[in-house]
């Protein structure tokens, strides 16, 4: 059993051009402006300059002092801490009729998950939450837990296993919420849990017996005997594994996150692919 708390302290994150220039550019620049932003470069007009707030990001006006185009460039600016405790754990149990048996489990709980995306503008937490851009460094959805269970079953070249997967639930982004509904609404994600399957069975080749021994030898033979005395589909079969298997065996839909742009679920903790079975053939020469 291993528990592990860490904490992950990251400087220099890269901050999106159109979050840094809205950050970074005094209110007095932008006040009423129809001007667009370039990431790429302002490509015309007159007079670009500088402001305050930091290199990266300058101004395009024409030839009336119209501000024109913003020109704002991806930048080293935000700050991220993340810390939490990991903890796993693994119990076997040899028996001499049914082979062995294996449980396994690991959970993680996040304490913090905040991040800052330019110095000065103050942290924002996004632990059990999920954001969908309106902020800037949003990471999508941070559930408090996440956690699997897992079973193996090992008997006589077979190898059975389960494992439960779970993700915790979170709050949706209330910046999407009908909030025709009330402004004190909030939406909870409900937690996800799959069940993987897998069964393999693998041809094994013997064991090689072990040397004669002659107590008081100086010189021990280690004469052994060749295991490949088998036919020859035996031997073409020795080293071979033939798996089936399932991920998501109920079918399982990822829950519905309002603010997600991708088909209203949240890439980067689910799959959309549901129910996913595969065979597969390995041979070790």
């Amino acid at each position: 059993m291993t528990a592990d708390w860490y904490q992950l302290f990251t400087r220099d994150v890269i901050l999106d051009g159109n979050y840094f220039w809205q950050l970074a550019a005094p209110p007095s620049i932008i006040s009423g402006s129809t001007a667009f932003v370039d990431p790429d470069g302002c490509g015309g007009g007159s007079g670009a300059r500088g402001f305050p707030g930091g290199p990266g990001v300058g101004i395009t006006r024409d030839g009336n002092g119209n501000l024109v185009c913003i020109d704002s460039l991806n930048s080293n600016a935000g700050k991220r801490l993340v810390q939490g405790i990991d903890v796993t754990a693994t119990y076997e149990v040899l028996t001499e009729r049914f082979g062995k048996f294996t449980i396994s489990g690991g959970y993680n709980h996040f304490f913090t998950w905040k991040a800052e995306p330019l110095a000065g503008t103050g942290a924002h937490s996004f632990l059990g939450t999920y954001n969908n851009g309106s902020l800037p460094l949003g990471p999508g959805a941070v559930p408090y837990n996440k956690g699997f269970l897992r079973g193996e079953w090992e008997w006589r070249g077979f190898d059975f296993i389960a494992t439960g997967n779970y993700i915790g639930d979170y709050e949706d982004d209330p910046a999407f919420i009908n909030q025709s509904t009330g402004p004190n609404f909030h939406r909870r994600v409900t937690s996800y849990v799959t069940l993987d399957l897998q069964l393999s069975y693998e041809w094994k080749k013997p064991a090689e017996p072990a040397p004669p021994y002659t107590k008081g030898a100086e010189n021990v033979m280690t004469t052994q005997v060749n295991a490949s005395s088998g036919t020859i589909w035996q031997r073409l079969l020795w080293g071979t594994t033939f798996t089936v298997g399932v991920n998501n065996a109920f079918d399982r839909n990822p829950p519905t996150v309002l603010a997600a742009p991708n088909d209203n679920y949240d890439t980067s903790l689910y799959s959309i692919r549901n129910r996913y079975c595969y065979i597969a053939f390995n041979k070790k020469f």
